[in-house]
Protein backbone atom coordinates (compact mmCIF):
# COMPACT_ATOMS: atom_id res chain seq x y z
CA UNK A 1 0.00 0.00 0.00
CA UNK A 2 1.70 3.42 -0.77
CA UNK A 3 0.89 4.67 2.72
CA UNK A 4 2.31 3.89 4.78
CA UNK A 5 4.64 1.80 2.46
CA UNK A 6 7.29 -0.32 3.37
CA UNK A 7 10.70 1.09 4.06
CA UNK A 8 14.16 -0.24 4.12
CA UNK A 9 17.79 0.74 3.32
CA UNK A 10 20.16 -0.86 0.65
CA UNK A 11 23.45 0.39 1.17
CA UNK A 12 23.38 3.94 2.36
CA UNK A 13 19.70 4.41 0.71
CA UNK A 14 16.66 4.34 1.95
CA UNK A 15 13.65 3.26 -0.19
CA UNK A 16 10.15 3.21 0.21
CA UNK A 17 8.27 0.07 -1.59
CA UNK A 18 5.06 1.11 -2.38
CA UNK A 19 3.99 -1.79 -4.39
CA UNK A 20 4.96 -5.29 -4.99
CA UNK A 21 3.77 -8.85 -5.59
CA UNK A 22 3.84 -12.25 -4.04
CA UNK A 23 6.38 -14.79 -6.18
CA UNK A 24 7.71 -18.05 -5.11
CA UNK A 25 11.42 -18.07 -3.78
CA UNK A 26 13.64 -18.59 -1.11
CA UNK A 27 16.49 -16.98 0.57
CA UNK A 28 17.32 -14.93 3.74
CA UNK A 29 14.89 -12.26 4.09
CA UNK A 30 15.88 -9.45 1.97
CA UNK A 31 18.10 -10.75 0.00
CA UNK A 32 17.59 -10.01 -3.63
CA UNK A 33 17.10 -13.38 -5.54
CA UNK A 34 17.70 -11.78 -8.94
CA UNK A 35 17.84 -8.72 -11.33
CA UNK A 36 13.92 -8.04 -11.35
CA UNK A 37 14.08 -6.77 -7.64
CA UNK A 38 12.92 -10.58 -6.00
CA UNK A 39 13.36 -10.35 -2.45
CA UNK A 40 13.55 -13.01 -0.33
CA UNK A 41 10.98 -12.86 2.81
CA UNK A 42 10.60 -15.01 6.08
CA UNK A 43 8.52 -17.40 3.64
CA UNK A 44 8.73 -16.59 -0.14
CA UNK A 45 9.30 -14.09 -2.17
CA UNK A 46 8.03 -10.51 -3.48
CA UNK A 47 8.75 -8.88 -6.75
CA UNK A 48 9.26 -5.23 -5.57
CA UNK A 49 7.26 -3.09 -8.97
CA UNK A 50 6.91 0.55 -7.34
CA UNK A 51 10.02 1.48 -5.33
CA UNK A 52 10.71 5.03 -4.39
CA UNK A 53 14.11 7.05 -3.40
CA UNK A 54 13.71 10.22 -0.44
CA UNK A 55 12.21 13.17 -1.85
CA UNK A 56 11.92 11.60 -5.70
CA UNK A 57 8.82 10.33 -7.20
CA UNK A 58 7.72 6.94 -7.31
CA UNK A 59 9.38 4.74 -10.19
CA UNK A 60 8.55 1.26 -11.62
CA UNK A 61 11.31 -0.64 -10.63
CA UNK A 62 12.29 -1.75 -14.06
CA UNK A 63 12.41 2.77 -14.65
CA UNK A 64 13.97 2.57 -11.33
CA UNK A 65 17.09 0.25 -12.06
CA UNK A 66 18.04 2.12 -15.79
CA UNK A 67 19.46 4.64 -12.60
CA UNK A 68 19.77 2.93 -9.56
CA UNK A 69 21.26 -0.68 -10.36
CA UNK A 70 20.47 -2.91 -7.99
CA UNK A 71 20.94 -7.43 -8.39
CA UNK A 72 20.98 -10.40 -7.36
CA UNK A 73 22.92 -11.05 -4.19
CA UNK A 74 22.59 -7.50 -2.71
CA UNK A 75 20.12 -7.21 0.51
CA UNK A 76 17.76 -4.91 1.93
CA UNK A 77 18.07 -4.24 5.83
CA UNK A 78 15.60 -2.81 8.43
CA UNK A 79 15.27 1.00 8.18
CA UNK A 80 16.04 2.55 11.30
Amino acid sequence: APVPGAWSTLGNVRLKCLDSVEENGSGTPGEILDDDLLVACGKGAVRITVIQRPGGRPMKASEFQRGFNIGKGQKFVRSP
